[in-house]
């Protein structure tokens, strides 16, 4: 599935006992994990319940371990686990045992660029799991997340802006958050039009304005 659609079940409160997120696209995996801990872990357990953990430093085994253990004073543990691509072929079978007996309690993510679907993990997460892809968006795709982005902070963008903004930062999501941010910022007590530098470049403040 695509983000977009993980979104979309999360906010049903759909969730799966293990996630495998794929791709390229970094900035959207960050904000679809941050969006499942929101909804799952009660943020004053979260340095119970929350684990995060890379497969460059730890065997499957402890992975296991950590998947299995009860939630303390919550009804959910998640537990994040990055480059499993990275493992050898012995560790993600290891791993790909886990789904033979799930803690029901518990929600496994692992993080990869590109994944060899071959592979019994993959096969593992297309049974038992949700596999959600992250790759670049489209054009199109970029210039709608740009608009949810800040009418989330309850403004609007000057459909000319939109597209300055995008020339100038590119697709890069990253980037584009922070400009994004700096002009929340900066327009936050603002009601005028004003003309002002910004990263080298000129904008106007009227193009970024309070939503009725």
């Amino acid at each position: 599935m695509k983000y977009q659609q993980f979104l979309r079940e999360l906010e049903a409160g759909r969730t799966a006992p293990a996630y495998l997120f794929e791709g390229e696209e970094d900035y959207l995996k960050e904000e679809a994990l941050k969006k499942l801990k929101e909804r799952i872990i009660l943020p004053d357990y979260e340095d119970f319940n929350y684990e995060k953990l890379s497969a460059l430093d730890v065997p499957a085994a402890q992975i296991i371990e950590s998947v299995s253990t009860l939630p303390l004073k919550g009804p959910h543990r998640l537990v994040v686990v990055d480059a499993v691509d990275k493992w050898s072929e012995k560790d993600q079978r290891t791993l790909a045992s886990y789904f033979k007996n799930p803690v029901k309690s518990s929600c496994l993510v692992c993080l990869t660029g590109k994944f060899d679907r071959r592979r019994k993990l993959y096969q593992e997460f297309q049974k038992n799991g949700k596999i959600v892809s992250f790759y670049p968006l489209w054009d199109e795709e970029i210039i709608d997340w740009v608009q949810q982005r800040i009418r989330k902070e309850g403004k609007e963008i000057d459909p000319e802006a939109l597209i300055y903004l995008k020339e100038w930062i590119g697709n890069d999501l990253h980037n584009l958050n922070q400009e994004i941010e700096k002009l929340i910022i900066f327009t936050h007590q603002v009601k005028y039009s004003h003309p002002f530098s910004f990263s080298g470049y000129f904008f106007y403040v009227f193009l970024l304005y309070y939503s009725c």
